[in-house]
C-alpha cells in the first residue's frame, strides 16, 4: 500500500514540474549586451534579446527532453547572427526533439 501512495506521488510530482512552462533564462551579461545595443538600435536589440532567450529555452530542452513537446516554435525576430555555430546545434537540436515528440504524440 505504501509503495502505491509512493508511485502515485512520484507521478504527480513529476506532471506538475513538466506542467511548468519554459522559461527563459538569459545571463546578466547578455542582459548588458541587450540595454546597450537598446540605446543604438532597438529593433537589434529585440531580435538579440528574443534570440537569446529562444536559444536558453532550447537548452532547457536539451537538459530534459521530456520538456521538447514544450518548445514554442522559433520567433520571427530570431536571428542566427546571434549566436555561435555550437549555439546553432543547440537550437537545432532542441527543435529536432520538438518535432520527434510532436510526431510521438499523434501515434
Amino acid at each position: 500500500m505504501l509503495r502505491v501512495l509512493l508511485i502515485s506521488v512520484f507521478v504527480l510530482i513529476s506532471s506538475a514540474a513538466s506542467a511548468v512552462p519554459l522559461e527563459p533564462q538569459v545571463p546578466p551579461q547578455e542582459r548588458t549586451v541587450y540595454e546597450d545595443m537598446a540605446k543604438k538600435n532597438p529593433g537589434a536589440a529585440k531580435e538579440y534579446l528574443a534570440t537569446r532567450e529562444y536559444l536558453s529555452v532550447c537548452r532547457q530542452v536539451i537538459a530534459n527532453p521530456k520538456r521538447a513537446i514544450d518548445l514554442a516554435p522559433q520567433p520571427d525576430s530570431y536571428r542566427p547572427d546571434y549566436v555561435t555555430s555550437t549555439e546553432q546545434k543547440i537550437v537545432d537540436q532542441a527543435i529536432s526533439l520538438n518535432i520527434a515528440a510532436m510526431l510521438g504524440r499523434r501515434h
